[in-house]
């Protein structure tokens, strides 16, 4: 018959228009593996099906647009993410940019543009959510905010604007997270006061996870540090209130966030002095001695267990308005 015979008509791209587009999406990092895939090419491999041992938001959100064909290939869409996210950590704001298949733009001829919003989320699983949409033009004046390099790479952002177009990683002004904990016995105040300590241009390779290969340098540049009430509770005598810290950034290094959390919840219980904090960012000196029963005897970096990454939420990434 007609209908067994019936052949799928192959997708290709060229025969539409595109645009290229930043996508916020949102997902809740428990119920996968982390952000990012490996060997996304080979996974991605067929529109229908994905890799049983690859549950990362990144080979689900290909899986999608390869499946609606708003794109042809994971590595011909000029596909851009804002940071990567580990598994457990989760996001309300996270950004991507690629190009996607348009209805309007040239030689398509249609008046409407595709719903990318509602096409994306009738295949994503529920525990990823499309947020929205724009058009991904680059800044007028890229150099117009206070940070103009890159820290990874040395450039200025009109440098890498000029050699590859909008990019949700290096376009980026600032990234914010949220970490989210029961106020409890913590001493909050004692908390604010060492978190200031952060904001600024600092050395933090005392809270991170290192990755000598990757990170050129263990600089980076905090902007704001709140530890405050959520949802604006003003029930400050509640031990079962939920608190926040929100910290707001240009970039940040691996783990750094749950390390610094780590940290302040020392000063919080009151097993750490509050210039704790001021100690291990001043790296020109000798490390500080945590007491034995905290961190056991060491030399030179010190440990101590990282805060859970459940609580902790990649809350917005925020580019130059034109």
């Amino acid at each position: 018959s007609k209908k067994g015979k019936y052949r799928e008509r192959e997708f290709t791209m060229a025969n539409y228009g595109v645009r290229l587009i930043a996508l916020k999406i949102a997902y809740l990092g428990w119920k996968h593996t982390g952000y990012a895939s490996s060997n996304l090419l080979e996974k991605c491999a067929t529109r229908y099906s994905v890799a049983e041992n690859d549950n990362s938001i990144e080979t689900h959100l290909f899986h999608a647009l390869l499946k609606t064909r708003l794109i042809q290939s994971p590595t011909q869409c000029k596909y851009s993410r804002a940071g990567r996210t580990d598994r457990g950590v989760s996001a309300l704001g996270q950004v991507i940019g690629l190009e996607v298949r348009s209805t309007t733009v040239f030689p398509s001829k249609s008046s409407q543009e595709i719903d990318y919003i509602s096409v994306l989320n009738a295949v994503l699983p529920d525990s990823i959510r499309a947020l929205s949409w724009t058009n991904a033009a680059l800044p007028s004046n890229p150099l117009s905010n206070h940070v103009t390099c890159d820290v990874e790479t040395g450039k200025t952002r009109q440098e890498l604007a000029l050699e590859r177009g909008f990019n949700a990683r290096f376009d980026a002004d600032w990234r914010s997270y949220k970490y989210y904990f029961v106020k409890g016995q913590l001493n909050i105040e004692l908390m604010k006061h060492a978190a200031q300590c952060f904001v600024g241009k600092h050395d933090f390779r005392n809270f991170c996870r290192m990755d000598i290969q990757n990170a050129k340098t263990f600089e980076r540049l905090i902007f704001e540090f709140e530890i405050r009430p959520s949802h604006n509770d003003t029930q400050h005598d509640n031990c079962e209130q939920l608190f926040e810290m929100y910290i707001r950034g240009q970039a940040f290094l691996w783990h750094q966030v749950r390390c610094m959390a780590s940290v302040l919840f020392l000063v919080g219980r009151g097993l750490e002095r509050v210039d704790v904090v001021q100690q291990m960012l001043d790296i020109s000196t000798a490390q500080p001695q945590p007491r034995a029963r905290d961190f056991g005897e060491h030399a030179g970096k010190p440990h101590y267990k990282m805060a859970s990454e459940i609580p902790l939420v990649l809350y917005d990434v925020h580019y130059p308005s034109d």
